[in-house]
């Protein structure tokens, strides 16, 4: 229940406290990014998302199970950010559409990538996660770069997710 309180809930609130207050500026008149910080870790746990036969689809998610499938939660979180962000984007747009058709803010997500930091240190005792790491992972400066690229991006990623490999 933590990953989905943490990576999904608090920042979808939070985007929709903050959307209101978003505008541009005489200085700058581009309109302001609204960037979710998302993973394609996701796809890992595409197969522990089925749709419950009965009850909320949130609860469901929200498991404090042992093992793979409370693994997967992360991914499951991250998941949902990201569907959120695109129904997000897509509203904001439509909203758009009926004001003079001038999008008012750029939503996008942007994936830095995996890097070994304290919050991931854990890991490097699991073999599985630490070879794959071992394979992928970057210095957290570079995963830092596809954040700020994510946050400075133009109108065109509205709705995109921003990747930088």
């Amino acid at each position: 229940m933590t990953a989905i309180q943490v990576n999904f809930l608090s920042g979808a609130l939070i985007s929709l406290l903050l959307l209101p207050l978003l505008k541009s500026s005489p200085s700058n008149p581009s309109p302001p990014v609204l960037t979710f910080v998302t993973t394609f870790g996701i796809y890992p746990s595409s197969f522990t998302m089925s749709v419950p036969k009965t009850g909320s689809y949130l609860k469901h998610l929200s498991n404090n199970k042992d093992g793979m499938e409370q693994a997967h939660q992360y991914g499951r979180s991250k998941g949902l950010l990201l569907y959120f962000a695109r129904e997000l984007a897509t509203r904001v747009s439509a909203a758009a559409s009926t004001n003079n058709g001038i999008r008012k803010v750029t939503i996008n997500s942007a994936d830095p990538g995996s890097a070994w930091t304290p919050l991931t240190n854990p890991n490097q005792s699991k073999l599985i996660p630490r070879l794959i790491m071992n394979f992928g992972a970057r210095e957290p400066e570079i995963c830092a770069t596809a954040l700020v690229n994510g946050v400075s991006a133009s109108e065109e990623s509205h709705g995109k997710i921003m990747q930088d490999f």
